[in-house]
């Protein structure tokens, strides 16, 4: 059995990693192996992923975004909601992320979260003529809802299956919201407690028989300011994908290897106080609204 081993980055605002080892040869060093565009409704609720290999589209995608690879920065900076997430994976183990604005808005911008800069070129007819994903692997969205809300902060969690060419797995990401008038400050690595059940069965995990590679950034504080929110990637992306298995979900410490069938997945976000964190740290427990997790049968060519 061979493994897919990509490297973990786990990223403020629903960070992904993406496509490693899909290309029959390995590209220019100049040029990512893979990208990923991930599609937001107004609510920011995820509706859609557009995994793209084909080094011709890539080439056109990195086109709307002049000199990304270099972080440039502006000083015009608008408040709006994202509309689509970008991400180019470089082959060495990383992936770069852009933010772009959504059709909505008369903006036309994207940014690398250092001011608002203007994209060149249609790039939402680029999105818009792409062919839908899969509906054998449909993108489960966001509940509507958020969960109730605790010491200031409410939550909701969201699962999507991520388009790696040679395995299957999903990103999970919760998303935190500040109810309250003050800032409060969260960890990017935050404990979760998973359980996982099919029907009124819990589901055992499989943690033992993980396979993991690549390095562990240390983690890091973001702040949410009042009415704002913070969306985190929490599953383990260091977990070795297999080439031939099932799909895998992993998070909280726990790795479950999906069958055909539907899944409920329920979280709790646990955050104790540090010693060293800052004083306006958020503390408590912050039960999120389950999310229904469903593995299609494929289907057939």
């Amino acid at each position: 059995m061979r493994y897919l081993v990509p490297a973990l980055l786990l990223v403020v605002a629903g960070g992904l990693l993406l496509l490693r080892g899909f290309a029959a040869e390995k590209p220019p060093a100049d040029r990512p192996i893979g990208a990923l565009i991930v599609v937001q409704d107004e609510r920011g609720i995820i509706v859609g992923t557009h995994p793209l290999t084909d080094a011709k589209q890539i080439e056109a995608l990195e086109g709307f975004f002049p000199d990304y690879r270099d972080r440039p920065s502006s000083r015009t900076a608008g408040a709006w909601r994202p509309g689509y997430t970008v991400y180019f994976d470089t082959g060495d183990g990383r992936s770069l992320r852009v933010t772009v604005s959504p059709p909505s808005i008369e903006a036309n911008v994207w940014t690398v979260n250092h001011g608002d800069l203007p994209i060149k070129g249609d790039f939402h007819k680029f999105v818009a003529d792409l062919v839908p994903p899969a509906k054998s692997q449909p993108a489960t969205p966001m509940p509507a809802a958020w969960g109730e809300s605790m010491n200031g902060l409410s939550g909701r969690l969201t699962v999507v299956p991520e388009g790696l060419k040679l395995g299957r797995r999903h990103v999970v990401s919760v998303e935190l919201k500040n109810d309250s008038n003050t800032s409060f400050a969260v960890i990017d690595q935050p404990r979760l407690e998973a359980e996982l059940s099919a029907g009124r069965k819990s589901i055992p995990d499989d943690s033992l028989s993980l396979p993991q590679s690549g390095p562990i950034p240390n983690p890091q504080w973001g702040v949410i300011p009042p009415s704002a929110s913070l969306n985190i990637r929490v599953d383990l992306t260091t977990a070795g994908v297999s080439t031939d298995g099932p799909a895998l979900l992993i998070v909280g410490g726990k790795m479950w290897k999906l069958a055909l069938g539907t899944y409920e997945l329920r979280t709790v976000v646990v955050a104790e106080k540090s010693k060293d964190g800052p004083d306006n740290q958020w503390v408590g427990r912050l039960t999120l609204p389950p999310v229904e997790i469903v593995i299609p049968k494929p289907s057939s060519k």
